[in-house]
């Protein structure tokens, strides 16, 4: 997660996966607190890699050939969820989002008549 002045960029690794198996969700924050970015992903299972043919034997398997994923981040209170896009490419999710000028302000004072 790298943070500038006018924007945040967060790059997440998912080798293996096309864009159409990550989805990527942003929610208003609750209490005050900045939004919720939601990235879910989902491995599909793989059935040339559980099968193999019969003269093949496996000597090793590093990882998981189906596995569904989610991580939140609660992002700062100035982040704009209006401003928020995402770009895949050779299994790196970029997501970039873009920040508010000042932060919306957690209450208000009300004025009793």
């Amino acid at each position: 997660i790298l943070e500038t002045e006018g924007e945040i960029r967060i790059k997440v690794d998912l080798p293996g996966l096309e864009k159409e198996n990550v989805k990527v969700d942003v929610s208003e924050g609750t209490q005050g607190l900045g939004p919720v970015l939601v990235v879910q992903g989902d491995r599909s299972k793989d059935d040339a890699w559980e099968s193999p043919p019969d003269a093949s034997r496996w000597h090793r398997v590093e990882r998981h050939s189906q596995a569904t994923f989610q991580r939140s981040l609660r992002l700062p209170r100035n982040a704009d969820p209006d401003k928020i896009s995402a770009k895949m490419n050779l299994g790196v999710l970029d997501i970039t989002v873009g920040k508010r000028d000042a932060p919306v302000p957690s209450g208000r004072v009300i004025s009793i008549e």
